[in-house]
């Protein structure tokens, strides 16, 4: 608890001192971690610290993808996002909408929209589909016109 209150302060040197205090930290503090310094715009620092999870052994879950992914896509990281993105098959998240939605967001930021288009397409439940208004002001940035026909087409057809 004191990790997640003490990034509402926007002091991540704190928290990291705490962080490194903790003798065995768990999936949950790691990702309460990553969340954070995504959460303060720390997206290297974010990036860096999901490394670390991994090198300890740690294996991303559902909660880790999409704060990783959205660290890739404010970065214009598409190399580490596409090597998440392989890890989300083989770990067998891809399943899931919020996942997904931070790949869609990931390949539409990094300029690669039928990469997005692709992604969206394969979201089962395009109801419950949580990211409709950040994405659709995500392609508007990326390339204004053109976006909003292609993915306004995937929404009429389901």
């Amino acid at each position: 608890m004191i990790l997640r209150y003490s990034f509402d302060f926007s002091d991540t040197n704190y928290t990291r001192l705490v962080f490194h205090q903790i003798k065995q930290p768990n999936i949950f503090l790691w990702n309460t971690m990553i969340r954070g310094l995504v959460s303060n715009d720390c997206f290297d620092d974010a990036v860096e610290f999901y490394s670390l999870m991994r090198s300890e052994g740690f294996l991303p879950n559902n909660f880790t993808f999409p704060f990783v992914l959205k660290a890739c896509a404010r970065l214009l990281d598409l190399q580490l996002g596409v090597k998440i993105h392989t890890i989300v098959v083989k770990a067998g998240f891809d399943y899931d909408v919020f996942v997904k939605t931070s790949l869609v967001c990931l390949y539409a930021k990094c300029g690669f929209l039928e990469d997005a288009h692709k992604v969206f397409d394969d979201i089962p439940e395009k109801n419950l589909f949580p990211g409709r208004p950040s994405l659709v002001g995500t392609l508007v940035l990326v390339n204004p016109g053109k976006p909003l026909i292609c993915f306004v087409g995937c929404w009429r057809r389901t």
